[in-house]
């Protein structure tokens, strides 16, 4: 299974900034079975990162990505709502190569 939505302009768009700016960050969510979208992105670092996530209601994981210093950390939110048998599924499909 392929996941949509990666090669979009906004998410590459996200992703670019948030490669070359500090504290530059992005977050997906899915909006189907097979597909992700951009839920929101920034440059403020950590703080704006959870305030992003405490404001995300839906039961769907997150992804995402933060430039934190000089490191790059891939981000993965599990809502505490969410099916444990969808946990393993949506995250083997996203970090399979």
């Amino acid at each position: 299974m392929s996941l949509n939505g990666l090669d979009h302009p906004t998410v590459i768009e996200a992703y670019q900034t948030a490669l070359t700016e500090a504290g530059g960050w992005f977050l997906l969510r899915y909006v189907s079975r097979d597909e992700v979208a951009l839920l929101e992105r920034g440059t403020g670092g950590v703080p704006d990162v959870r305030n992003a996530i405490e404001g995300y209601e839906e039961t769907s994981p997150l992804y995402g990505f933060l430039q934190y210093r000089r490191r790059k950390v891939v981000l993965s939110y599990l809502p505490d709502g969410m099916s444990r048998l969808l946990q393993g599924a949506r995250l083997s499909s996203v970090l399979r190569p």
